[in-house]
């Protein structure tokens, strides 16, 4: 009777698989924050675009709302309103010890957003965008909840509105798209 058993080298090849398999794996569950966070910052870019669109076309303002309290971007358009949520592990806000603004990073951040306060709510801020292309000028901060990694989208005070997303990393901001 034959005794039926691995060889040291099926073993061998076996822990060299999974070993192999868990390198290629593991880096994709740590940049899983920083790619939610990238993907909203450009989801949130996409939506003041769409607005700037919708006001040049029809003549009118229009404002799109942030609620800090429930992580939520809302705007209304022909008298229904349009909710957006953050991912479940996105937060509006900027990383413990980060200096903005991300042009000019001078002062510490103290506020998540730093557009004018919507008359809503005090957990709410507004940021108008007009029928010229222009918009209310400011950054949101966006951070995940473990406070790993943080980003920001900010519209500059200037004749032409343009819109900016920056990615904080290793207490500096990097500019991701302009």
């Amino acid at each position: 009777m034959y005794r039926r058993a691995f060889t040291l080298l099926e073993l061998m090849l076996t822990i060299s698989l999974v070993v192999m398999l868990c390198t290629l794996a593991l880096p994709s569950f740590f940049t899983s924050n920083q790619s939610l966070l990238l993907q909203e910052l450009e989801k949130l870019e996409v939506t003041i675009r769409y607005l700037q669109q919708r006001a040049l076309a029809t003549q009118q303002t229009h404002e799109l709302v942030f609620d800090t309290a429930a992580n939520t971007y809302s705007y209304t358009i022909n008298g229904k309103t349009v909710s957006h949520p953050l991912h479940k592990n996105l937060t509006f806000g900027a990383l413990p010890g980060a200096h903005g603004p991300p042009g000019n990073p001078t002062t510490p951040i103290t506020q998540a957003l730093t557009l004018p306060t919507s008359k809503t709510s005090n957990n709410c801020f507004s940021c108008k965008i007009y029928s010229d292309w222009k918009l209310s000028p400011g950054a949101i901060y966006i951070m995940d909840r473990q406070k790993t990694t943080g980003g920001a989208l900010t519209c500059a005070v200037s004749e032409v509105s343009y819109i900016r997303r920056y990615q904080y990393t290793s207490h500096q901001w990097i500019l991701v798209s302009a």
